[in-house]
């Protein structure tokens, strides 16, 4: 499968960098109506995916880069063609953070509530995103001879086809299924950072297990474990201290209404 979608003259449109497109495209514009439905300044809204953008594109090219070093090694240059792939999730929603923090808390705006808006469009976008991996033979799976196998390229020998798993799309319908459940948590919202903390605890929970599913090259590894496994272990038990942390606020800020009310 040619990884080029089509050429304009002397410019390349890759099937990767087309699916990133609409995946960022997406978000952006699922955000925008939540932030307006829920009264969100939609200036702040439009600035704030401006920083996003950004900070996240930064945050997975650099993760890709320190972990997987030896890709640059003979063409340096290649570190700015994020069209061609080499994004890691983790350091983009990294990014993501610093960048949203940093805009938010210079700007006086929650950071929970707003990271609540937010999140859904981040399940939605990785579901996009993950279709891009596959048409563009990233982020492949082990060597798989059952159903559903798909067939993927050598990096360098294109004529060396391979079986593998598919988990590319896996990873897309678990990120939509995450997406479907964040939109019903949004309806029961009881508390800020709800949505938040649902998507550390479900999304960490699906790319540890997944990754146990991949087969291509991913650098750096601690025992068994794949740096992107360490970080979803870690953002999990962050996930879960905060949702105990805020439950227990609200629990006591219920009673105390209840009390003053009585």
């Amino acid at each position: 499968m040619s990884r080029v979608m089509f050429t304009i003259g002397p410019f390349t449109i890759h099937i990767y960098g087309l699916f990133l497109a609409i995946a960022f495209a997406s978000g952006i514009i699922l955000a925008y109506r939540r932030c307006a439905a829920k009264g969100f300044s939609v200036d702040r809204a439009l600035d704030l995916f401006i920083v996003i953008l950004g900070s996240s594109v930064v945050g997975a090219r650099l993760l890709f880069v320190l972990v997987s070093p030896q890709v640059f090694l003979n063409d340096p240059l290649r570190i700015i063609r994020i069209d061609q792939g080499g994004l890691v999730f983790f350091g983009g929603l990294i990014g993501a953070i610093a960048g949203s923090i940093l805009y938010l808390r210079y700007h006086g705006l929650p950071i929970l509530s707003t990271a609540d808006l937010l999140i859904p469009s981040v399940s939605l976008g990785q579901a996009i995103g993950r279709l891009g991996c596959h048409f563009n033979g990233c982020c492949y799976g082990i060597d798989w001879h059952g159903p559903f196998a798909c067939h993927v390229a050598d990096s360098v020998n294109s004529a060396m086809v391979y079986q593998r798993f598919p988990v590319q799309i896996l990873s897309s319908v678990a990120n939509l299924a995450i997406f479907g459940i964040l939109l019903y948590m949004d309806r029961k919202q009881s508390w800020n950072g709800k949505i938040l903390t649902g998507y550390m605890i479900l999304y960490s929970a699906s790319r540890f297990s997944l990754e146990f599913l991949r087969g291509d090259d991913r650098g750096l590894f601690v025992g068994p474990f794949s740096v992107s496994q360490i970080i979803s272990l870690c953002i999990m038990v962050a996930g879960i201290l905060l949702m105990i942390s805020k439950r227990k606020q609200n629990d006591e800020r219920s009673e105390v209404i209840a009390q003053a009310g009585s």
